[in-house]
């Protein structure tokens, strides 16, 4: 019984990461959108609807990584889905579903559950998995459609940094190179470049170890624990670190965000002596 309730300790702490996560991430979406709407340049016509797109996925993002909370739990022939969250009060059809919203190739695979179900308990008898049941997961993970799954997920971890590196090389090359542009514009575009930047660095951190280690953790079917939690939340983090990153690259919405700030601040420092006016005019009066 022991070693059941160690299975899952971390399930309490991960759960309360994404009550947090869903919220913040909603929340700082939203400003960044009324940022994009409402502080956006005529220089920032095009991008602005650019970054709308972002911004309405990453939204989508939080919502799903919210929903499902899930752990991956390899076995030797087939792959548990483990999921936690609210989707479970819909049954594991809908749970998997929502783990493959963006990969439409598995759905052409048979839906096998209670084959994932037998083998999981079998060979990871030591786990408590009664929070789960019933979940889902792929029956065969030898099948044409998981490996091509895996394929893509491989391609978006290691393919689009390494695409977009190369891409951001080449835009700050052409706007070196621009003769028309005033200097101000290309300091702000360049500043802009260099946020773009960061946000393909953050996808290097966050989905490229994670995903090694969990590619190594289902080759050699090796139980690690840690990892089955974290794959989740490392993949959906960019959805709560983009906002961010807009927040202070994109010059004209850091503008509004430091006036916001001073301003208050100015309101707080102005209430101030008011109050001081008010105390001393009591104690003369007394």
């Amino acid at each position: 019984m022991a070693e059941y309730q160690n299975s899952n300790r971390f399930v309490t702490l991960v759960n309360l990461y994404f009550n947090i996560y869903f919220v913040g991430g909603i929340f700082f979406q939203c400003i960044l959108l009324y940022l994009i709407l409402t502080k956006s340049p005529k220089s920032l016509a095009n991008m602005k609807y650019f970054l709308m797109n972002t911004c309405f996925i990453q939204t989508f993002m939080i919502c799903c990584a919210f929903f499902i909370q899930h752990r991956v739990l390899p076995n030797a022939a087939s792959l548990a889905i483990l999921a936690y969250g609210p989707c479970r009060r819909l049954g594991p059809n809908v749970c998997f579903a929502t783990y493959h919203i963006f990969l439409i190739i598995p759905f052409t695979d048979k839906w096998d559950f209670p084959s994932v179900w037998n083998q999981t308990s079998e060979e990871h008898s030591h786990y408590d998995l009664s929070i789960y049941y019933p979940y889902s997961g792929f029956a065969n993970v030898n099948s044409i459609p998981f490996l091509l799954a895996t394929t893509i997920l491989a391609i978006g971890a290691y393919g689009i940094p390494v695409g977009c590196f190369f891409l951001t090389r080449k835009i700050l090359s052409i706007i070196n190179e621009h003769r028309s542009m005033s200097k101000r514009t290309k300091e702000q575009a360049k500043t802009l470049v260099r946020g773009l930047a960061c946000q393909i660095i953050t996808p290097v951190i966050c989905y490229i170890p994670i995903f090694t280690l969990y590619t190594y953790s289902q080759t050699t079917k090796t139980e690690m624990l840690a990892i089955e939690h974290l794959l989740i939340i490392m993949l959906s983090l960019p959805g709560i670190l983009d906002p961010f990153l807009n927040f202070y690259f994109v010059v004209p919405y850091r503008n509004a965000i430091v006036k916001a700030i001073m301003r208050k601040e100015d309101e707080v420092k102005s209430s101030v002596p008011a109050s001081t006016v008010s105390a001393r005019s009591v104690i003369v009066k007394l």
